[in-house]
This record gives C-alpha cells, sequence and structure tokens, in this order.
C-alpha cells in the first residue's frame, strides 16, 4: 500500500546571525563593507558571501557574478519578504536550510542559479509562500536539497527550463491553495518521492516536462483538480502518475507514459478525469498498450489507421484514454 504524504503548514526559516547582510530600502547595503558592488539598481558579487542576505528594496537586480553565497545549514541564503521585483541571478547558493525564500514577494525573477545542498528546516532549493504570486523561476539548477521547489498558497507563478535533480524528497510542490501556477520545460529526475506534487492545488497547467526515475512518481495529485497536464515525458517512476483524495476533472493527454513500474496508481476510487483531447488530437502515449491502429475516426470504426489505438485504454471504470496514440507524442505532431 503507498502511503498517503501529509499536508504540511510551513513556517519561513529566519536569516541568523549578527553577519547578516541587508540591502536596505534605502538601497544601502549594510554592512558597508560586504563584498557587494552597487551600480544603480544592480548589486554584484565581488566575492563569495559567508552571511545571509535579506532583501528590503524593491526593482533591483543581485548578480551573484558567478560567486558562491555559503551557509552553515540553517536559515535562509536569500531572504524576501514584503518586496517585489527583484531578480537573482548567477549565483551559487549552498549549505543553507533553506536556498531562497519568498515570502509575501512578487513578481520577482530567480534565473540563473546553482542552489545546491540546502537540507535543513524542511530543506527546500527554494520557497515561495504566502501569497508571494507571479514569480518566474527560469534557469536555474537546483540539486542535493532535501526538496527542489516549494510554492505555498501563492498564485501564477512560472517554473521553466530548470534541472531539478535527487532532491531528497519532491522536486517541485505545489501545496494548500497554490493555484494557475505554469510548470514547463523543466528536467525533473531521480528525486526521492515525487516529481511533481500537488497538494490541494487547482488550475494549474504541468506542460513539457521530463519527469524521470523518481521515488515515488512522477506526478501526485492529493485533492488537486482541475489541472492540465500535457506534452510530459514520464518515464521509469514506481508510478506515473499518482491520484489521491479525490482528484477530478483534471485534464491529462499528450503525454508519453513509458517504462513506469505501474502507470497510474489511483488510491481514492470513484472519480473522473480526462485522459484525451478528443479525436483526431488524441490521448497519451502508454508503453504498456496492446491494442492494434487498423480502424480509423472519431469512433474507430472506419477501414485504415490513424496512428490512434482502436481500443480504449482502460484505467478504471470512470478513467479512461479513448484515444491511446499508437507512438509517443512530439509536439506538432
Amino acid at each position: 500500500m503507498v502511503p498517503a504524504k501529509a499536508t504540511v503548514v510551513w513556517s519561513i526559516p529566519q536569516a541568523s546571525g549578527s553577519g547578516t547582510i541587508y540591502i536596505r530600502s534605502d538601497g544601502s547595503v549594510d554592512p558597508p563593507t560586504a563584498p557587494i558592488q552597487r551600480r544603480g539598481i544592480r548589486y554584484i558579487f565581488t566575492d563569495n558571501i559567508y552571511e545571509p542576505i535579506v532583501i528590503q528594496r524593491d526593482h533591483i537586480v543581485v548578480d551573484g557574478n558567478g560567486y558562491t553565497l555559503q551557509g552553515s545549514g540553517s536559515g535562509a541564503g536569500f531572504t524576501l519578504s514584503s518586496v517585489n521585483h527583484v531578480t537573482i541571478k548567477n549565483t551559487k547558493t549552498k549549505f543553507w536550510g533553506m536556498g531562497i525564500s519568498l515570502s509575501r514577494s512578487s513578481y520577482n525573477k530567480i534565473s540563473g542559479n546553482t542552489i545546491t545542498h540546502n537540507a535543513d528546516d524542511g530543506g527546500y532549493g527554494i520557497w515561495i509562500v504566502s501569497a508571494s504570486d507571479h514569480n518566474e523561476i527560469s534557469g536555474n539548477r537546483i540539486t542535493n536539497n532535501g526538496g527542489g521547489i516549494l510554492i505555498n498558497r501563492s498564485l501564477k507563478n512560472k517554473i521553466s527550463r530548470n534541472t531539478i535533480t535527487n532532491n531528497g524528497g519532491d522536486g517541485i510542490d505545489l501545496d494548500v491553495h497554490s493555484d494557475q501556477n505554469e510548470i514547463s520545460g523543466n528536467r525533473i529526475t531521480n528525486n526521492g518521492i515525487s516529481g511533481v506534487y500537488l497538494a490541494s492545488a487547482s488550475y494549474n497547467k504541468i506542460t513539457g516536462n521530463t519527469i524521470t526515475n523518481n521515488g515515488l512518481s512522477g506526478i501526485h495529485l492529493h485533492c488537486s483538480s482541475k489541472n492540465k497536464i500535457s506534452e510530459n515525458t514520464i518515464t521509469n517512476n514506481r508510478m506515473g502518475i499518482y491520484l489521491e483524495e479525490p482528484p477530478y476533472d483534471n485534464v491529462i493527454y499528450h503525454n508519453n507514459f513509458i517504462g513506469n513500474s505501474q502507470q497510474v496508481y489511483i488510491k481514492t476510487p470513484g472519480y473522473a478525469n480526462v485522459w484525451d483531447n478528443g479525436w483526431p488530437s488524441g490521448g497519451n502515449y502508454w508503453s504498456d498498450y496492446t491494442g492494434v491502429d487498423v480502424m480509423k475516426g472519431k469512433n474507430q470504426d472506419k477501414p485504415g489507421s490513424d496512428g490512434i489505438g482502436d481500443t480504449p485504454y482502460v484505467i478504471n471504470a470512470y478513467n479512461q484514454d479513448r484515444y491511446p496514440l499508437m507512438k509517443p507524442y512530439k509536439k506538432g505532431r
């Protein structure tokens, strides 16, 4: 029996120690001896930094310039609380309780960073919590943390083109009313639990990701409905997609389910999801589908092949892919 994953109410890790560096709301760096050079709205590292940084100013760019922000296992490397339009880029952030923490902060960008070996206090590489909306997380390498990215009670964030791998927990976790977020074009592999986990999260889009070799499942939906899951390649997980407590009205099509020990596991039966986009668009590719393609048409009753299996891929009485694809889906098919 697969254990249920509990929903957690998160507390925000606080930067600790008298050595904390602040970028103050007036634009000053405190202490002024910190190895950060200010050029207008840009704050550029000039050396490695071993103290946490708290950002209190809006509309700035913090450029790590390839240097490292390194801690000793607790607190957050970067803390953004009630600030907006901040960019953090080109930084190696490691050995904190959390790599980067956002709370009540919107329209920020985190891009081109390496975020690794952050493990305490829940241990996510990036935390986005407490009504932190419209943020963009792109092009980062997020590895060997307790978990990759957590979004909690936050809306309309975009997570794209990241490499999220070898984290002990979930790769990406959308938790408790984190709705209308987009997860696209990420490589999510070798994480300890699930590649993507949604708990009480709806109207999200999970598209175009490679989700491979995660310990429990590729995608796990817990009490999560009305999400769109499409154009993902989901391979070699214990379960391709895991649905529980109850997930319904999710739309799941144009995915490739290949070589998962169990392609779909539905813990809570009796709830229906949509597994195809109708004919001729089709549904998903299932590597264990055994049907043939000798007929075509909406009812699959006309002679001739159309790239769609003649019989549905049946998951249970309430869930079936009416138009399973005969070959792995490729965009523009």
